[in-house]
């Protein structure tokens, strides 16, 4: 009985390294995407803010500036 309750605690102190480490490889990956969204979301604004400026000098207004 005893030989048999000593193996499921080192299986479960196994499963629990494994899940350690599977979360911490999610953790990762998630602070990756979120860089990379990071990192997108930035170059969206600076090809906004060109398409703005072609835009004015087209039509001489801004898109970005409020009506008036």
């Amino acid at each position: 009985m005893d030989i048999e309750i000593k193996e499921m605690l080192i299986q479960i102190q196994n499963d629990i390294k494994n899940i350690s480490i599977r979360v911490k490889n999610i953790e990762t990956n998630q602070v990756n995407v979120s860089n990379a969204e990071h990192k997108n979301w930035h170059m969206l604004a600076d090809k906004l803010g060109q398409y703005d400026s072609i835009l004015h000098k087209i039509y001489g207004k801004k898109i970005l500036d409020k009506e008036k």
